[in-house]
């Protein structure tokens, strides 16, 4: 996860105009799944320009928390700026392999579309189980194949004709196999 192209300023700030738009369409879903409640403490890794973790606050009420958390520092400026009027949100630059929160600290952890971008995604999803407690739900949502891919088609049209960008294509939907998506944690 740690290619610029992902993480730069111009990809923060094109992110709501090429990828945004089908991210809000994932995102209901990905919290009625979470069963994001009243109170939480929930953990949004990845969070990009925070659609999902301004989603989650709302169903946390004043009484909840919510941490914005992405590896790359423009994307959780462009979080901040969506967000920072809600006083039950911190941002936070994580890295979803290697996360700096003590053991249990959260009801809940969501990854909206990016753990297929985790150069490890199991190390990122045995993180998100270690930061969560006993009782607590991890919802992650990821690409399957390129036909039923909105937007990262594009990557797959590209990689044909660019074959430099073949892998980088590819990576979007490394998790669509069963094979390499059956994770025991």
């Amino acid at each position: 996860m740690s290619d610029p192209i992902y993480h730069g300023a111009t990809a923060a700030r094109g992110y709501n105009r090429s990828f945004g738009s089908a991210s809000v369409q994932i995102v209901p879903t990905l919290l009625r799944i979470a069963q994001v409640n009243v109170g939480q403490r929930v953990l949004d890794i990845a969070t990009g320009t925070g659609i999902a973790a301004g989603a989650a606050v709302a169903l946390v009420g004043p009484t909840g928390h919510v941490v914005a958390a992405d590896l790359s520092g423009p994307m959780l400026e462009q979080a901040r700026q969506r967000l920072s009027d809600l006083p039950n949100v911190t941002f936070s630059i994580e890295d979803g392999q290697a996360l700096t929160a003590p053991d249990g600290q959260f009801d809940t952890v969501l990854c909206n579309m990016a753990l297929m971008l985790f150069p490890d995604p199991l190390r990122g999803l045995l993180e998100f189980h270690r930061v969560l407690r006993n009782d607590g739900r991890a919802a992650v949502s990821v690409n399957t194949v390129s036909e039923r891919s909105f937007v990262s088609r594009i990557a797959t049209s590209i990689g044909r004709h660019v074959p430099s960008k073949a892998a980088t294509a590819a990576q979007y939907f490394s998790l669509g196999d069963p094979p390499a998506s059956s994770f025991a944690v």
